[in-house]
């Protein structure tokens, strides 16, 4: 950005990663997860964080809990686990739906972008008229390959002290 005006070459890199997440988010929801596993790097960090309660100062990530705490190869299980019976928190699989907004990040030269960006995830379970809904702020690196954007690291920060959902095993 110059003088408050954003580079065109800053608008395209925006642009190429908003599309990233969108696709990503699309494969998700589609219950594509093996297409998903093949948007990330082989190195990948994938974070979701406790959440704690703070007053006014203080971090809110607790610095020992984690709901995920995930790399490429348990990811991989993960995704292959989806497709046994053994997979009962998804069988039948949720119906999910991605909103990805608030995307914003740089600095824009380079190999890798650090984004940012908010989500609103819908989930819905069986034939339940109850559903769930998850904000969280997600933290990323996506990487520059011959292939495309990658996603690197992934550090989601949930709006929930407590997980609103009996079991999440689906991918934010």
């Amino acid at each position: 950005m110059i003088n408050g005006v954003a580079r065109s070459e800053d608008i395209a890199a925006w642009f190429a990663c908003y599309q990233f997440l969108a696709f990503e988010a699309e494969c998700l929801d589609d219950n594509r997860v093996t297409d998903w596993l093949g948007l990330l790097t082989p190195d990948i960090t994938y974070d979701m964080p406790i959440m704690q309660t703070q007053r006014r100062t203080g971090d809110p990530i607790a610095p020992n809990g984690w709901h995920m705490k995930e790399t490429f190869g348990s990811l991989e299980s993960r995704v292959a686990r989806l497709g046994t019976n053994s997979a009962w928190g998804e069988d039948p699989p949720s119906r999910t739906r991605r909103l990805i907004g608030n995307v914003r990040g740089g600095p824009w030269g380079g190999a890798e972008f650090d984004v940012r960006s908010n989500l609103l995830l819908y989930l819905g379970r069986g034939d339940s008229v109850d559903s769930a809904v998850l904000g969280a702020e997600r933290r990323d690196v996506l990487r520059c390959t011959a292939d495309g954007l990658r996603l690197a690291r992934r550090t989601v920060l949930l709006s929930h002290t407590t997980l609103p959902v009996q079991s999440l095993g689906v991918f934010l």
